[in-house]
């Protein structure tokens, strides 16, 4: 940090850890054939990596023949506070409403705090409530 020499210690006991969010769905199209479907994650990766905080669209497509969803979308974004601001933007919106919802009804969202090997596990702050049965996005 600029005009920080010699105050590294101070510097950092007062920056925060960049804790990353996942933002993850999982999904089956059964209606979508490949073509469809590929267009759909382009598309998907295309528009909603435009939305300001989002570092990252990743989609795929099950190893596990067995699994119980086919496909999935992972999204990074840069920090918890993103969540938010990205269900609300109007190019989420329009994509989710208009192309991803129809398509993928069956489907299965959850936002995960991540840390990696830099960030480190001690950063994470953690979940430990009870499990609550039967809740879904």
């Amino acid at each position: 940090v600029f005009g920080a020499a010699g105050r590294a210690a101070e510097v950092l006991d007062r920056c925060r850890p960049w804790i990353n969010v996942e933002h993850v769905v999982l999904y089956n199209a059964p209606n979508h054939d490949e073509v469809r479907l590929r267009a759909l994650m382009a598309e998907g990766q295309r528009v909603l990596s435009e939305i300001p905080g989002v570092r990252e669209v990743t989609v795929g497509s099950v190893a596990d023949q067995s699994a119980r969803y086919r496909h999935c979308w992972l999204i990074r974004f840069a920090a918890p506070e993103v969540i938010e601001s990205y269900k609300q933007h109007p190019t989420h919106v329009a994509f989710a409403d208009h192309l991803f919802r129809p398509a993928a009804a069956d489907r299965l969202t959850s936002d995960f705090r991540v840390a990696d090997r830099v960030t480190g596990a001690s950063t994470l702050p953690l979940s430990c409530a009870p499990v609550t049965e039967g809740v879904t996005s």
